[in-house]
């Protein structure tokens, strides 16, 4: 650097062109030299060969007569800088300082520091002003943003009741920044001393413990933060709740923590609205528990005689009778049905309301579930002139694994539907299979088509509600509760699968239903194997019907259930109520009891509980209720009872249980007899052992009884193959 230069430079000296191509060396950086003179419009006398990267100006454009330095300054910023500047130059000062903005060739202004130096001649008469500028723009930029980003943050923690604080652990002060006012309506000065000690004096007692724990863990270093949701008291003597955060932003040299900040945030809205929500959860609860009792004591008025009108048709339909009279009977049936298809309806769409609707996950033959469904419909197509169809692809697995009862229900629902709604034609029920990527689930895609009266694209949106048809004259035309499709496709999402529709306007639809199910395999295969083997090793078949105890106090349904029994082949008993069937216990052994769950006297609950205690054979219980709610099953089965069967009585479920009830006592039986022989042939085999043998007889008889428990288990398990 040439120091005695730049000195020269600095004083104002004159300057050669050895001098000027000196000092545009020097000044190449970021400062920038311009020097005017004080005549009108500031014209400009020198300038550094920088100002082009920094203005943009060539400084031969500059220095021309008619380009002045006023022109470059800011219209905003001129006046100022004129009365700046003439106050300088009257207090006879050699430099001053500005700041203001000058526009560069683009058109932008930039804003610059100007450190300006004062020329006089020998008389003291003003030359000119040397100005050395830096451009401060990214600067002011930088500053300009930060307080805006201040004025946001201002602005977002007011408009969210939100306020800061600071906390040295060490030294235990506390600061409170902005909004603490506006939240608990103390002024700082209220909390002075600011200090952790006196912040707890304004913490709820109940909130107290979890705040000290919370802040003991900090200072143990078990965590860096926390976050709590306490009570603060309000300066007008109530509280506020309060969710405050913290985490500690420093520590000490020794890796101790020391200092903490965080923010505190007014929620007693929220808690307000959620103490709210609570108590219009529990109303709601309230109020559906009190429909759930309804529904309940509803479904038992009406089963208890539908379980008497039902049965006795069935049995009157076993008798001879004329061609009319079979006519009415089946009218009357189906009459029943009906009402019972809606009352089942009603509590469907209880459960589902209630999320109380449970799913099976049981392997079972999805075809014949198929064939069942629409076999079910083939006499009502029939009677209405149409064609129904099934065509079950190749790709459709026999067996699966998922919920059959509720898949019948969507089958039923749509085929239901697909027949009311056709006048002519037909209805077609098509079912195929696809298997996902992993090979472990089957999609089922099933399409249930009608040529009927068709549904309009604006009308989709009214398919799944509550109560509702499309068309309120279909409703007197073609009757129906509006509930079917919504149950329907409640099921299918319960099932993790979707349905969609399309349609043409009086020419049908196709309703389309796509679900996953686990791949199986056939769960009466290993049953089919045993009963082959069975027959191929000659094995005795041993037959005895199974004793049955029928607790019920209605008259009407103990005759139709001793009626359905014996038409069976079953004898029964009978008992009144539950305590009755206790001491009919006592005297004989059965195995079922069919179990009324409402008796006077003793309930069918209390009396399973009383047969569970006694040390008796114990029998199977099942139980007959005419209410039909998922917790009444749970409730029979807590009290000890083995199943459940809800009125009017499902004949086919009462044989399966029959069957099943015998071929447990066949086994057992079975069981006896093996355990029988065994002990004979121990028996004939201890008679022939000598005398002299006697010393070993434990041995042996140890022995002996370990080759009939052997023979008994290996028999057992021949029957659970």
């Amino acid at each position: 650097m040439n120091v005695s230069y730049t000195n020269a430079f600095f004083r104002g000296d004159t300057m050669t062109e050895q001098n000027d191509e000196k000092a545009d060396l020097f000044f190449a950086g970021p400062v920038l030299i311009i020097a005017w003179g004080p005549e009108k419009g500031w014209p400009i006398k020198y300038v550094s060969k920088n100002v082009q990267d920094i203005l943009g100006y060539t400084s031969e454009e500059m220095v021309a007569p008619n380009f002045s330095y006023e022109d470059l300054i800011h219209p905003e910023d001129l006046q100022r800088i004129e009365g700046e500047s003439s106050e300088k130059l009257k207090s006879k000062k050699d430099t001053y300082e500005l700041f203001y903005r000058i526009k560069t060739k683009r058109g932008n202004y930039r804003w610059f520091y100007d450190y300006s130096k004062v020329d006089r001649d020998s008389s003291g008469k003003l030359k000119q002003i040397r100005g050395y500028l830096v451009d401060q723009t990214p600067l002011i930029e930088t500053r300009n943003y930060l307080k805006l980003e201040k004025q946001r943050l201002s602005d977002t923690l007011e408009a969210g009741n939100i306020g800061t604080w600071e906390w040295n652990i060490q030294t235990g002060e506390v600061l409170y920044f902005e909004n603490l006012t506006k939240i608990s309506g103390f002024q700082l000065e209220d909390l002075l001393p600011l200090s952790l000690e006196n912040w707890k004096k304004f913490v709820h007692p109940e909130d107290l413990p979890q705040v000290e724990a919370e802040i003991q863990r900090v200072v143990n270093k078990e965590q860096k933060n926390y976050a709590l949701e306490i009570r603060r008291k309000h300066k007008e003597g109530h509280w506020v709740w309060i969710e405050e955060k913290g985490k500690v932003i420093r520590w000490t040299e020794k890796g101790d923590p020391l200092l903490m900040r965080g923010v505190y945030i007014d929620i007693t809205k929220r808690k307000n609205i959620e103490k709210e929500l609570r108590q219009a959860k529990k109303e709601a609860e309230t109020a559906n528990q009190a429909k759930s009792t309804f529904l309940a004591n509803m479904s038992h008025e009406i089963r208890t005689p539908m379980n008497g009108i039902i049965g006795f048709l069935e049995l009157l339909s076993d008798t001879e009778m004329s061609q009319q009279q079979r006519s009415y009977l089946e009218n009357v049936q189906n009459a029943s049905k009906n009402l019972m298809n809606i009352l089942n309806d009603i509590l469907d769409l209880s459960k589902i309301e209630s999320n109380k609707m449970a799913l099976e996950s049981i392997p079972f033959d999805i075809r014949k579930t198929m064939e069942f469904a629409i076999g079910m419909f083939y006499q009502q197509a029939k009677m209405k002139g149409l064609e129904l169809h099934m065509n079950l692809d190749q790709s459709l697995p026999q067996f699966v694994k998922g919920d059959p009862t509720r898949l019948h229900q969507v089958l039923a629902n749509l085929i239901s539907n697909g027949i009311k709604f056709t006048e002519q034609g037909e209805v077609v029920l098509r079912a195929k299979g696809e298997v996902d990527n992993e090979g472990d689930t089957i999609i089922v895609i099933i399409d249930v088509q009608d040529t009927g009266i068709g549904i309009k694209e604006t009308d989709f949106d009214k398919l799944y509600q509550t109560f509702s048809q499309i068309d309120q004259s279909h409703t007197r035309l073609y009757g129906g509760t509006g509930l079917g499709l919504k149950i329907t496709k409640t099921l299918v999402e319960l099932m993790d699968g979707e349905i969609e529709v399309k349609s043409d306007y009086d020419k049908g639809s196709i309703f389309t239903v796509r679900l996953p199910f686990d791949s199986a395999r056939n769960p009466l295969e290993k049953t089919v194997k045993k009963n082959k083997r069975d027959k191929k090793e000659g094995r005795e078949e041993i037959f005895e019907k199974p004793k049955v105890l029928v607790a019920e106090d209605q008259e009407l349904n103990q005759e139709i259930m001793m009626e359905l029994l014996e038409k069976k082949g079953v004898h029964c008993d009978v008992a009144d109520n539950g305590a009755e069937a206790v001491d009919r216990l006592k005297d004989e052994p059965y195995d079922l009891i069919l179990m009324d769950c409402q008796m006077p006297v003793m309930d069918g609950y209390e009396a399973t509980k009383r047969i569970r205690e006694m040390e008796l054979d114990q029998p199977e219980i099942v139980a007959m209720s005419a209410y039909a709610m998922k917790e009444d099953e749970e409730k029979c089965r807590a009290a000890g009872m083995d199943g459940y069967l809800s009125k009017p009585i499902d004949l086919k479920r009462l044989e399966n249980l029959i069957e099943r009830i015998q071929n447990q006592k066949e086994n057992s039986l079975q069981a006896r007899k093996m355990e029988s022989d065994s002990d004979k042939i121990t028996s004939e085999k201890s008679k022939a052992v000598d005398n002299k043998r006697r010393k070993t007889n434990k041995s042996h008889g140890h022995k002996n009884r370990n080759e009939k428990r052997k023979g008994i288990i290996g028999y057992l398990k021949k029957l659970l193959e």
